[in-house]
């Protein structure tokens, strides 16, 4: 249809890199440029010969964790929401940025990963018996932490007196929790408007420096933490 470029954004799930990797190809048969936005098409930390328009998950991740510390919460827990995070590489920076940023202020627990889903209540009740239960839990997105928190409230847990969540997103359902949920704010608005910016510049020099640019993505601070 003589397009003149494309924004593309990636499947996440590395079980299906391949297409992502099909989709690059047949454009840059077509001499058609690509800008890739939220992730990469290659493993970190290779990188493809695409612009790529993204957060800086693992600094989010480590402001995550800065927080958490200055409300007294040592015991941090990441909940993968029953996923493999090999095949998530956002939620995998992530959880480095909040792991990273506790070995760094040397806070002697580890950061433990749980991969049952949220509303998994036999799994949460388990978990509040056991001597590593935490008292912060840290979620991939805001829609497995806004589970979380009605589960953990179905249980008798109130959040955060009983444990702090923390979600990514900043999603429209993050504010209208039962418990206003503490979250990363992604930037789409910018992200959007980065990407379209990238892409006329690239569609005009075709042959320019590659670019990846990471914004930042600020936390927001809210009931349940």
């Amino acid at each position: 249809q003589n397009v003149e470029g494309i924004v593309f954004r990636p499947l996440i799930d590395e079980r299906l890199a391949a297409s992502n990797l099909e989709v690059i190809r047949i454009f840059k048969n077509a001499e058609t440029p690509v800008v890739l936005m939220d992730s990469d098409v290659v493993a970190s930390p290779e990188r493809s010969e695409c612009d790529l328009i993204t957060i800086d998950n693992v600094s989010a991740g480590r402001r995550v964790a800065e927080h958490l510390l200055k409300q007294g919460r040592r015991k941090v827990a990441f909940m993968t929401s029953g996923s493999q995070l090999r095949n998530n590489a956002n939620w995998r920076n992530r959880l480095f940025g909040v792991a990273g940023e506790l070995a760094l202020l040397k806070v002697k627990q580890a950061v433990r990963t749980l991969d049952f889903k949220p509303h998994d209540l036999a799994k949460l009740r388990t978990l509040w018996k056991s001597k590593e239960r935490p008292d912060a839990l840290v979620c991939g997105n805001d829609e497995t932490a806004v589970a979380l928190i009605e589960s953990l409230m179905k249980i008798g847990k109130q959040v955060p007196r009983d444990v702090a969540v923390v979600g990514f997103d900043d999603a429209a359902l993050a504010a209208s929790c039962p418990v206003p949920l503490t979250t990363v704010h992604l930037p789409v608005e910018l992200i959007a408007k980065t990407a379209v910016k990238t892409l006329d510049m690239r569609i005009s020099h075709p042959k320019g420096e590659l670019h990846e640019i990471c914004l930042e993505a600020p936390l927001v601070v809210r009931q349940s933490c």
